[in-house]
């Protein structure tokens, strides 16, 4: 009886009796708590991901306004979906920093742990409260199965638009400004379906990256808000453009960081990792959104580059500039009161520019994709 192990077994045995009879399932349920501690998908896997929306804007209203209609709108689309809040634990678990972007072997990792086929990213770029608001905002797709971008959207909306003679249909409320905006995004982002030309071999140089755009205007953010709207012009136009996220992380593996600017090794890299037979750069030299009352409209100015990754030749080079009167004639109809419809009205120029050029590679031989 004075054996000292003998002594030891009952006093862990003593010991697990006070513990209660929950203690013997401890281990387990901790082990299995472990196992499941990078899945939140249920079965069957959600059709998408929400990741976590950047707010360029600078105002704490944005999320709250926007994100529950984003939400509805999904919905009434049939689509499942795993909500930016419910993910995030995942995010910290796996170490993703995603923000307005998301890098290939993050997007894996996603897809793999919730069986979600399409990611969603975006930002809210603009965000004005008052007597006459102004909301903005980017959105976009990327299929995980093929990690192309599949569709983006940038909306945008001013509530004096909507007035008609002596001032009535004029949108105050910020939240019905929202409902617009949101039903309009929802409407342009689905269905998904894939361009055809982003899969034919004979169709020269379709996939294009996309430098973040650098900045010389007072607008906070306004490169970053700028690079999400061009994305959308080109992909809605059919380019086949590579997520953002994908460059950043490759040029954290090569240790360097892109913005308005590339130099010819990094961008042969971005060809040789990445596919892109052009890259785009440039920066934007004036954003402003209209400030008062009805009669004053946004502006807008920008510069771009496209170079060439295997040769280092600039292919194409812009300065554009717009303001909300250009289109105006009589009584102010043809105005664009809003910032986000402006710009992509401004990029727009630049893309079918951009389409001659690629016509021109096609009428000199290039078959470079």
């Amino acid at each position: 009886m004075n054996d000292p192990r003998h002594i030891l077994i009952v006093a862990l045995a003593l010991v697990a009796l006070a513990a209660g009879p929950g203690a013997a399932q401890t281990a387990p349920a901790d082990t299995a708590t472990a196992a499941q501690a990078d899945t939140v998908a249920a079965a069957p896997p959600p059709d998408m991901v929400i990741l976590p929306i950047v707010n360029y804007s600078e105002v704490s209203e944005a999320h709250t306004i926007l994100v529950p209609r984003l939400h509805r709108g999904l919905t009434r689309q049939g689509l499942t979906f795993i909500t930016a809040e419910v993910l995030r634990p995942t995010l910290r678990r796996n170490r993703i920093r995603s923000l307005g972007w998301i890098g290939r072997e993050h997007a894996e990792t996603i897809a793999r742990i919730t069986g979600a086929r399409y990611l969603l990213l975006g930002s809210w770029d603009v965000m004005r409260i008052g007597e006459d608001p102004e909301i903005g905002f980017s959105l976009r797709v990327l299929d995980t199965q093929s990690m192309k971008l599949v569709s983006a959207v940038s909306v945008g909306a001013r509530g004096s638009q909507y007035m008609g003679l002596l001032g009535r249909g004029r949108v105050r409320s910020p939240g019905r400004l929202a409902d617009r905006v949101m039903a309009e995004a929802i409407e342009g982002l689905f269905p998904l379906v894939a361009d055809s030309l982003r899969e034919r071999t004979d169709v020269p140089c379709r996939r294009i990256a996309l430098i973040p755009l650098d900045s010389f205007a007072q607008t906070p953010n306004a490169g970053n808000i700028m690079t999400s709207v061009m994305i959308t012009g080109l992909v809605s136009t059919g380019f086949d453009v590579v997520e953002p996220g994908f460059v950043r992380e490759l040029g954290l593996v090569r240790g360097v960081a892109h913005r308005g600017g590339v130099d010819d090794e990094s961008a042969l890299a971005i060809r040789e990792n990445l596919g892109a037979c052009r890259v785009i750069t440039g920066a934007v030299e004036q954003l402003a959104v209209a400030r008062g009352g009805p009669d004053t409209v946004p502006m807008v100015a920008f510069g771009f580059r496209v170079m060439s990754p295997e040769t280092g030749n600039i292919n194409l080079m812009e300065e554009l500039e717009g303001d909300g009167k250009d289109g105006e004639w009589f009584f102010q109809r043809g105005r664009t009161m809003a910032l986000i419809p402006l710009a992509d009205n401004v990029f727009m120029k630049f893309i079918r520019d951009l389409e001659k050029s690629r016509r021109e590679d096609i009428s000199y031989g290039e078959t470079r994709r």
